[in-house]
């Protein structure tokens, strides 16, 4: 007699991890009878007859998806699939809706920017520092700037039906300020010649101030809202002005050149003072004078408790008598780091000059009340932070006996420097490899790179950049320092291929081949 198997149907729904995707198994075992004609163990005769059971139908398989909660995608022509007796393997059965992100407007600005620097390298990779390039003018009707709107995204949504946000496209408005125009809400149209520019995307164009001569007791100072273009030189005691940019052709003679935006001196810079950056300036100068007090003043608050510790047990000098002693001994420079502080505010004016100024550290009685002037510096450093400091650049040929002032980096594309201060916010680069600095500051926030420094006399030169800067030179001679972060560096014997920076234990660390 046979023997009876029941038969069996499988189904296995899967979802995929992100709920995008529903695979489906189904399985179909018959039921069959074994009958035997003969019990022979030589021979066996079997017939097998197969039962299979049910396929599963559309609406069954809809019910089991939904018991499963999936509600959404459900493939018709994957559920025809489904009704076949041989079943199915991994068939995607459901599947969800993606996201379309939305893609972002472009702005093509079609005048060159000098806001930052920007160089080219060429193909074997090196940097060419001489492509920095000049102040650019347009003619009236010239496009300044084509917006190129980009394509609104769409919201998903998973086999369960949940809505997936989709990542929403950035808008670009445009703006026109003075001496523009908007076309067709897209474009940016020149309405008078003159010198282009962009802050966040407001777009102007200011007319040119064009001095063909000299300027001189003739021609008096200089001073005007827009960009200014002298063609001859700046001569002796003379000042020149601009809430935009500066470009001179010619040398510049003990005289004073300030300007908001980008200056660009093509002679030589003698006995006179450069600064680019406006109030800019006057905030990364603050910026650093309060980062300097701040370390000093809680080096000081440390010292003080050491000596304080020290003398308890000698019991003859209090708190305010030791801050003092400090004061005027290893820590002097905080009172000149205070009085150095531009349009410092009231309150704060007056806590400094109560707790730190002349006899007043007598009366502090611990080191809470440093702190709290540690507080509003920090207070201080934060407001200056906040504000947007753009980047602006001087690029000059050469200077002597000068002072040279950036919000963003000094270019010296000439024989270098001699004797002068420079200051800049980012970099400070010498172009020429043959270059010198000799004697003076330079000091920047980023990377310092230059040719030959100091001289075989032993002059004296100062390069200094902050804790993650580095400095780059291709000779050096002896007596150079430099100064990473708190940490300096002096240079005892001729050297070249010099690569100064802070290794990752904080120690100054010099790459150099001897000369």
């Amino acid at each position: 007699m046979g023997k009876l198997h029941e038969f069996i149907r499988k189904l296995d729904i899967i979802t995929s991890n992100d709920n995008m995707e529903v695979h489906i198994n189904i399985e179909y075992v018959p039921k069959f009878k074994d009958s035997y004609k003969n019990t022979s163990l030589l021979t066996s005769d079997k017939k097998v007859k197969s039962i299979y059971p049910p396929v599963y139908s559309a609406d069954e398989i809809r019910n089991q998806l939904k018991k499963n909660k999936i509600i959404y995608g459900i493939l018709p022509e994957a559920l025809e699939k489904c009704s076949n007796i041989n079943g199915v393997k991994n068939l995607l059965i459901a599947k969800g809706k993606k996201t379309v992100d939305g893609t972002d407007d472009t702005l093509n600005i079609i005048f060159k920017r000098d806001l930052k620097i920007q160089f080219t390298e060429d193909s074997t990779g090196k940097v060419n520092f001489k492509s920095i390039g000049s102040i650019e003018y347009v003619k009236k009707g010239t496009v300044l700037a084509v917006k190129h709107s980009g394509a609104e995204g769409s919201d998903g949504k998973d086999v369960y039906g949940h809505n997936i946000r989709h990542k929403p496209s950035n808008r670009i408005k445009l703006t026109a300020g003075e001496g523009c125009t908007l076309k067709d809400e897209n474009e940016i149209i020149a309405l008078i010649d003159g010198k282009p520019s962009f802050l966040q995307n407001i777009f102007f164009v200011h007319e040119i101030h064009e001095i063909n001569s000299d300027v001189d007791i003739k021609t008096g100072n200089i001073k005007f809202y827009g960009p200014i273009l002298i063609r001859g030189a700046v001569r002796e005691d003379m000042m020149v002005q601009s809430e935009d940019s500066i470009e001179i052709k010619k040398n510049v003679e003990k005289s004073n050149i300030i300007a908001k935006g980008n200056i660009k001196i093509d002679g030589n810079v003698i006995l006179s003072k450069i600064v680019s950056g406006g109030e800019n300036i006057i905030n990364i100068r603050n910026l650093n004078i309060f980062m300097e007090l701040k370390d000093n003043i809680l080096d000081l608050v440390k010292a003080a408790s050491e000596l304080k510790r020290f003398n308890r047990l000698q019991n003859n000098i209090n708190y305010g008598e030791i801050i003092k002693l400090l004061i005027e001994g290893r820590f002097k420079s905080i009172i000149r780091l205070c009085s150095e502080i531009v349009n410092l505010d009231e309150y704060a004016y007056s806590l400094f000059t109560k707790r730190l100024f002349h006899l007043s550290p007598l009366n502090l009685k611990g080191p809470k009340e440093l702190l709290e002037i540690v507080y509003i510096i920090d207070n201080n450093i934060e407001n200056i932070k906040k504000n947007v400091i753009i980047s602006t650049n001087v690029d000059i040929s050469y200077c002597q006996d000068s002072i040279i002032e950036s919000a963003g980096s000094i270019i010296i594309g000439g024989k270098g420097e001699y004797i002068s201060k420079l200051t800049a916010k980012d970099n400070i680069i010498f172009t020429e490899n043959d270059s010198v600095s000799r004697g003076g500051l330079i000091k920047a926030g980023q990377e310092v790179h230059c040719g030959t420094v100091g001289s075989l006399s032993g002059v004296s030169t100062k390069i200094s950049v902050e804790r993650k800067g580095h400095i780059y030179a291709k000779e050096v001679y002896a007596n150079t320092i430099f100064s990473i972060g708190k940490l300096e560096y002096i240079v005892e014997a001729p050297c070249r291929e010099v690569h100064a920076y802070l290794n990752c234990n904080g120690e100054i660390t010099v790459d150099k081949l001897l000369l």
